[in-house]
């Protein structure tokens, strides 16, 4: 077993090996030694050779037992330490550690001294001759031994210029072993910062112990240790050298810096957090700006809990100090709105919230005024509609989604038969017979999802009175559309129905009176919709009465009449009276109707305007009859005044015209000529032929002498054949004798009657007004008279009552 080398100065051995590098073939000469000696393949990790004094320290039954032991199994410190080894051999150098070895059992301390022997394939083995220590070993020495090479502690001895003497496995397990990294191996050079080294240095002159967490570099990297040097005296060489102790604290410190960073984080958090938030360690106040800004003072105004409370409360500081400190002592958080007067002067109200732990307290403060003055607002816009809900006597309730009342008015209350503790907080399948509860329930779910909700039903109240009631739902949504419940109105609609039921059989009845009057009958609304109408009145349109509710003029009549009905109806309303108007008004068959229309503004009890009722009866026979009495009267006066069988005036109306236009003549200076006709040989056709064919002669010579005359000339029949003609304006005796001969000429003309033919003629008298009459009977006669002279002259001649050239002009009135 490998003892704990250690730094020892070599004593002079009698037996030493020569100095040098041995070869494979001196071993023969070490086998007759009495030390312990065996030779070591250090890259093979395998013995090559030991003598019998070697067997014999390492317990070894035979030489070929002892190599066939297996070394490889160290760890990758051992390997290390090994090549390190190797390396000081090649160069010549000799290492001599102190091993125990435990032969039968006990205890054998030996000084090892180690050197290079070749082996036969040229490399480099390490020879081992060993010089037992005769002092005994002190137990608590091994045991001390023991706990250097077991210890997670790395512990290094240095020399007093900083050279590595020794580590032990932890501290080679982190630094690697002795005299591996030449320079870089001294005391100072594995500290990172250049700081750390000068302190170290400096301590050790001064002679005082360096202990302090630093930073270094080892074999995994970078790491913290809790680094602990101070000056001792080596025991083998009596020199002062350094002693270090070394504990890995890297997660540690690690640790500890997060927790700063994280402190110094959450620092920065607190410090501009938006809420205001307050450190308290002792008697110390540290205020966040945030907190500064609400009670108007800086942290450097306020460093104690002192100053705190006397700016805050000046009033009562004392109070609110002694209930701080109360709740400090028992460790309570606190949590309570406090009024603070701020550095201006100014009272606002604060949340102030206290945690109290063992390394401080923690204080949030929040400004509260504006929401308090908001609540308080709530608070009393709650309670405005709580009053206003109460004063509704209709029933109001709120139900959440699950469909608890949360609340309602008294008329809710007293219809759910209870107090609001009672009722509140219920269902209706609390309140309610299954049936009731389930379909309200379905009532609440279809207005939370689709919207208002309108529903009617018979209910009960606790004291037995039956009412229907209207109940109207709409869903409740808080600020972002939520739905939180429903609302809910319901309204006692009992007496409404009755009279709307009775409202509906006045209706019923008087649709009934005005379907059985015969008139048409129509009411309008002021706008001009017709509101009712009888089957008399919809049967010109061929439609059911009901089918005209709500339509306009401009929907049942055409454009000019509808235009014509709006201002008949615009007249009543505005100018406040009847009219009476007749119309003609087409029907659905195709047809028209003559219709009398009466309408007349209608009002209310109140004086308030209803609009209008119109009343049209059906005046078409009526319309006939007038027509057919007009034309009878029209026809009866025709007769009076005219001839039954030509048609042209008689006897009376030819006096009328012709005093007419002696009238005329008489204001305008001007003369007048009136022609007597009779007809030759009239009497013979009459008697030949007969009286129809008689009739058909005399109106084709009065067409004939019609046609004849100007439109200013009048003709008339004043006898069985004999005719007039009034010539107004007449300037020369010419045109009266002109006039004369167109008409004997045209009378001349056979007349074809029932296939044989008729033949008369024309004898015509002529007078003149004013020179041969001053009145119509004295100018007829004196026409009459030179119509006879006609005659007497041979037939179809023409006379005037007194001789005159043609070319002479007749003597007007006055003339």
């Amino acid at each position: 077993m490998r003892g704990q080398a250690v730094w020892d100065t070599p004593q002079p051995d009698k037996a030493r090996l020569p100095s040098g590098h041995l070869t494979f073939s001196d071993l023969p000469l070490l086998d007759a030694l009495w030390m312990p000696v065996w030779l070591f393949d250090s890259e093979r990790t395998r013995m090559v050779w030991a003598n019998q004094a070697a067997l014999e320290l390492w317990s070894a039954a035979s030489q070929q037992e002892f190599l066939e032991r297996d070394f490889s199994d160290m760890s990758d410190a051992a390997r290390t330490r090994l090549a390190s080894l190797l390396q000081q051999l090649t160069a010549g150098n000799q290492v001599i550690d102190q091993w125990t070895f435990y032969p039968k059992g006990q205890p054998v301390t030996t000084r090892v001294r180690r050197t290079g022997m070749i082996l036969p394939d040229g490399r480099l083995g390490m020879l081992h001759e060993a010089q037992v220590i005769d002092q005994p070993v002190d137990p608590a020495t091994l045991r001390g031994v023991e706990a250097l090479n077991q210890t997670y502690v790395k512990i290094s001895l240095f020399s007093r210029d900083g050279l590595p003497l020794m580590r032990n496995p932890a501290a080679e397990r982190t630094f690697g072993p002795v005299g591996l990294d030449g320079d870089r191996d001294r005391l100072a050079a594995h500290f990172v910062h250049e700081e750390d080294r000068c302190d170290l240095l400096a301590a050790l002159d001064r002679g005082e112990v360096f202990r302090r967490f630093v930073e270094v570099s080892t074999n995994s990297g970078l790491g913290w240790h809790r680094f602990d040097a101070r000056i001792t005296i080596d025991p083998v060489s009596g020199e002062p050298m350094v002693l270090v102790n070394e504990r890995n604290v890297t997660e540690h410190v690690r640790a500890e810096q997060a927790m700063m960073t994280s402190a110094r984080r959450l620092a920065r958090m607190v410090e501009h957090l938006p809420a205001g938030a307050a450190y308290v360690e002792g008697e110390t106040i540290f205020l966040n700006r945030a907190a500064e800004e609400i009670c108007g003072y800086t942290r450097d105004e306020i460093p104690t809990l002192d100053v705190w409370f006397k700016a805050a409360y000046p009033n009562n500081h004392e109070s609110i100090r002694d209930r701080y400190c109360a709740a400090r002592n028992a460790g309570t958080p606190v949590s309570v709105e406090l009024q603070i007067r701020r550095k201006d002067g100014a009272l606002r109200w604060l949340l102030f919230s206290a945690y109290f732990a063992d390394y401080g307290e923690v204080w949030l403060i929040q400004d509260v005024t504006d929401h308090r003055a908001a609540t308080e607002a709530l608070r009393r816009e709650r309670a405005m509609l709580q009053s206003l809900i109460e004063s509704i006597p209709d029933i109001v309730f709120f139900k959440d989604t699950s469909g608890t009342y949360l609340n309602g008015n008294h008329a809710a209350l007293e219809y759910a038969g209870g107090a609001a503790e009672n009722a509140l907080g219920l269902r209706d399948s609390d309140l309610f017979d299954a049936e009731t509860a389930e379909r309200r329930r379905r009532g609440d779910q279809v207005a939370m999802e689709q919207g208002s909700t309108r529903s009617e039903e018979w209910s009960v109240y606790p004291d037995g009175r039956k009412v229907l009631l209207e109940t109207v739902k709409a869903p409740c949504r808080d600020a972002n559309g939520t739905v939180l419940g429903v609302v809910g109105i319901a309204r006692d609609i009992t007496e409404r129905r009755r009279a709307e039921d009775q409202l509906r059989q006045e209706r019923t009845l008087l649709q009934g009176l005005i379907d059985a009057i015969p008139d048409a009958i129509l009411f309008k609304e002021p706008n001009g919709q017709m509101r009712k109408v009888n089957k008399a009145f919809a049967a010109w349109f061929g439609l059911a009465p009901e089918n005209l509710s709500g339509l306009s003029g401009d929907d049942i009549w055409p454009p000019q009449l509808a235009e014509d009905v709006r201002r008949q109806d615009t007249l009543v309303l505005t100018e406040n009276q009847a009219l009476r108007k007749e119309m003609t008004i087409p029907r659905a068959t195709g047809d028209t109707v003559d219709v009398e229309m009466i309408k007349v503004p209608i009002y209310d009890d109140d004086g308030d305007l209803l609009g209008l009722v119109g009343i049209g009866r059906d005046i078409t026979k009526r319309k006939q009859i007038e027509a057919e009495l007009r034309r009878s009267e029209a026809e009866k006066g025709h007769m009076a005044h005219h001839d039954a069988l030509t048609g042209l005036p008689n006897r009376r109306l030819f006096f009328d015209r012709l005093d007419l236009a002696m009238a005329r003549a008489q204001r305008c200076g001007h003369s007048v000529a009136l022609l007597f006709i009779d007809l030759d040989g009239f009497k013979k056709v009459n008697d030949t032929h007969g009286h129809d064919c008689g009739d058909h002669v005399l109106r084709i010579a009065a067409a004939r002498i019609v046609d004849c005359l100007r439109k200013s000339d009048a003709v008339a029949r004043i006898g069985g054949d004999e005719f007039t003609v009034t010539l107004e304006d007449v300037a020369l005796a010419s045109d009266a004798s002109r006039v004369a001969d167109k008409i004997i000429d045209a009378v001349s003309v056979p007349i074809p009657v029932h296939g044989r033919t008729a033949v008369i003629g024309a004898s015509i008298g002529i007078a003149l007004y004013p020179s041969d009459g001053q009145d119509a009977h004295a100018l007829l006669n004196a026409a009459d008279a030179a119509m006879y002279r006609a005659k007497q002259a041979g037939r179809g001649k023409r006379v005037f009552h007194k001789s005159a050239p043609d070319t002479a002009p007749v003597p007007g009135v006055g003339g």
